[in-house]
């Protein structure tokens, strides 16, 4: 018969309950440092603090701590911040990265070029030179999209076709576009235009779309000046795009809040540097605090503003027969920031004098000279209320609080449209012989061609020199080229005899 030691039983039950202790901590922590979520994906250290669904409430409206004058919005906070594409109808949900990428691409780089040899044309653009910003935004790019579109007439820009690409990828050529796509029944070419994205792993954008346009023209080169290669077959390549439904349509503008009044906060009292006082008693002056309320108060909407306190000086007796100390302060305010407009949706990249860099501006460009300024809409807060009056007597108020300040004021670059021409048949300086003795050995036919120079359109913006056709229309020249080989027997017993 076996008997059982008390002491080994103890520690038996000791090293159960430690396993346990052990499996219901692990199952805790999983629980938690994923956020409930039960996917070791979401594994995040800073959770594991903390009880998922522990943070404390949000406090009631009229707070006595907070600062004066502060605003809130009262946007959904569940729609995602979308892109307006250069695509008519095309909203694209924004990169958590987009802010910080928005200049990976050096935008007044990208070329384009036809080539109505092979019914085809090509684009390329540059990845910018800032090598912090390239190198981290290039790692989260999944693909570079390239869409397409003509002006052949029952396309006019509401059909496009794309490819996609790799991350990497800074050019693109097709080749053999279906009929008139590309050339007209003329001979011209028609209007293409290339909008290239870079997208996430999630197909949200990284950065502003590029748009480049390719303005008709007579005479074009054969893209070998861009270095793409030799293009793909446009069947190959090229997919029908669908303009996605499952993307929701771009928030509302912010609406400011409406109605409401302003009511005196009792809890706060009347206070001086934080101190409550009785405001029926004699001394100086103390500060009352209202908040922003009542039952026709509408909030505010999408981010709108609405100011949710203020303090006001109460004019208290002055003891002893002395006149109350006067509570004066000037007017502060916070510096200016961008907020963003309904369709306020390019990156500035000529911040001018006032506009932020960082904030967004109505417009990549001015489309013509007629066309109105870009404009970036700024608003700062009020960092400190203004009461009373300054040495001088006059009342302390606060200056202009919304501005709208000029950005991307410049024209949309657009090259020039210029060239040679034939006028009239070549003339023929020198034929070839019937008899091949009169013609010398390694001899060719001649003509002589004039030409006109023709300027079809100037060109916009900055562009380079060599694309802006400034002068020269109507010039006249000569050329002169070579025709077949002439046909030479010199040296043959016959023509010897001859």
């Amino acid at each position: 018969m076996y008997t059982i030691n008390m002491a080994d039983s103890s520690t038996l039950i000791l090293f159960v309950i430690v396993i346990l202790c052990c499996i219901a901590s692990f199952i805790f922590s999983m629980w938690t440092c994923t956020g409930g979520s039960w996917d070791f994906d979401n594994w995040e250290f800073d959770s594991c603090v903390k009880i998922p669904g522990s943070d404390p409430a949000p406090g009631p409206a009229p707070s006595s701590g907070s600062d004066s004058g502060s605003g809130s919005g009262s946007g959904s906070g569940s729609s995602p911040e979308l892109y307006t594409s250069n695509i008519k109808d095309l909203y694209i949900e924004k990169s958590e990265h987009f802010t910080d990428c928005s200049a990976i691409f050096d935008i007044n780089e990208s070329q384009s070029c036809y080539n109505k040899d092979n019914n085809g044309a090509a684009v390329n653009w540059f990845f910018s030179n800032d090598i912090d910003i390239t190198s981290t935004c290039k790692n989260n790019i999944d693909k570079i999209r390239v869409l397409i579109t003509s002006s052949q007439p029952g396309i006019d820009n509401d059909q496009w076709w794309y490819t996609d690409l790799g991350p990497a990828v800074t050019d693109f050529y097709f080749k053999n576009a279906p009929p008139g796509f590309v050339i007209s029944q003329q001979g011209g070419t028609r209007k293409i235009t290339f909008v290239i994205q870079a997208l996430d792993k999630y197909e949200k954008i990284m950065v502003p779309e590029i748009l480049q346009e390719l303005i008709p023209e007579t005479e074009v080169n054969d893209c070998t000046n861009l270095g793409v290669g030799d293009g793909v077959e446009w069947d190959d390549t090229m997919i029908k795009y669908v303009i996605p439904i499952d993307i929701p349509e771009p928030p509302p503008p912010p609406k400011d809040c409406e109605g409401g009044e302003w009511i005196l906060d009792e809890e706060y009292g009347c206070q001086i540097d934080g101190e409550k006082v009785n405001r029926d008693d004699c001394g100086p002056n103390c500060m009352e605090r209202y908040y922003y309320g009542g039952d026709n108060l509408i909030p505010s909407e999408n981010g709108g503003t609405c100011y949710t306190e203020k303090f006001e000086e109460y004019a208290r007796a002055g003891c002893d027969g002395d006149e109350a100390t006067v509570y004066n302060q000037p007017c502060i305010l916070s510096e200016w920031r961008s907020v963003n407009e309904a369709g306020y949706n390019s990156i500035v990249t000529q911040p001018g004098q006032y506009a932020i860099s960082t904030g967004g501006c109505s417009k990549q460009y001015k489309e013509d000279p007629t066309d109105s300024i870009p404009q970036q809409k700024q608003v700062r807060e009020i960092v400190q209320q203004p009461y009373g009056k300054d040495e001088y007597g006059n009342k302390y108020v606060c200056d202009s609080r919304e501005r709208y300040v000029e950005c991307n004021n410049f024209l949309k670059p657009i090259e020039g449209v210029c060239g040679w021409e034939n006028m009239g048949d070549p003339e023929l300086v020198h034929e070839c012989s019937d008899n091949c003795c009169d013609n010398y050995s390694g001899s060719t036919e001649t003509f002589k061609q004039k030409q006109v120079f023709k300027v079809s359109s100037l060109h916009q913006g900055d562009v380079p020199d060599d694309k802006k056709c400034l002068f020269g229309d109507g010039t006249v020249r000569y050329i002169n080229y070579d025709g077949k080989n002439c046909s030479s027997c010199y040296g043959a017993v016959s023509c010897m005899m001859h």
